[in-house]
């Protein structure tokens, strides 16, 4: 009966490289065969019989999910994972909440160049009379210089849900976002 065999027999008998062998052993899986008369470990050799209980009982943890080494490095790649689908999650829900269809973006930019139009043509019309009379250029000039302030002041005070058109369309457009979420719960 044979009690010790070199590595290259358990390799085939195992179906795996003799790398393998070697890197069970050093994981601890399998150990070395021990001379009978000094005790000390025979390089190359295996105990047969112990060596096919290690390595079933190695097979056997493995599909448990008991293997340390292997187990360990799935269960990080796991977490790894999981935690990169999370941050892909929040990232697209950010997008989500932050992102605006360009109908209703080309329609608020339309609004308040709409505003910034009426209200760049109706200065002439509102400093004309101030300055119809004034003959000194540089008090013109002052009243010109204040009529634009007031304008631009004006223009950055835009307020988008002053602007019935634009309430209009989003009030329709949420009406219609409503009807098209209460169908598909119907359905």
């Amino acid at each position: 009966m044979i009690t010790n065999c070199p590595t290259s027999v358990l390799a085939s008998l195992f179906e795996i490289t003799e790398r393998e062998i070697q890197k069970l052993t050093v994981r601890g899986i399998l150990a070395r065969a021990l001379d009978p008369v000094t005790g000390k470990t025979l390089c190359g050799r295996y105990p047969l019989a112990e060596s096919i209980l290690l390595y079933t009982r190695f097979l056997k943890n493995r599909v448990a999910g008991l293997n340390e080494g292997d187990d360990e490095y799935r269960r990080h790649k796991i977490a790894l994972l999981q935690a990169q689908v999370e941050e892909a999650e929040l990232h697209l829900a950010a997008l989500k909440r932050s992102l605006h269809r360009a109908e209703d973006v080309k329609m608020i930019m339309d609004a308040r160049d709409a505003f910034i139009r009426r209200r760049c043509l109706s200065l002439p019309e509102q400093l004309a009379t101030q300055v119809l009379d004034l003959t000194n250029v540089a008090t013109i000039n002052e009243r010109l210089s204040e009529g634009i302030l007031v304008l631009l002041d004006d223009l950055s005070g835009y307020d988008p849900s002053a602007d019935s058109e634009l309430v209009a369309y989003f009030e329709k457009l949420i009406t219609e976002s409503a009807s098209i979420s209460a169908d598909r719960v119907r359905s």
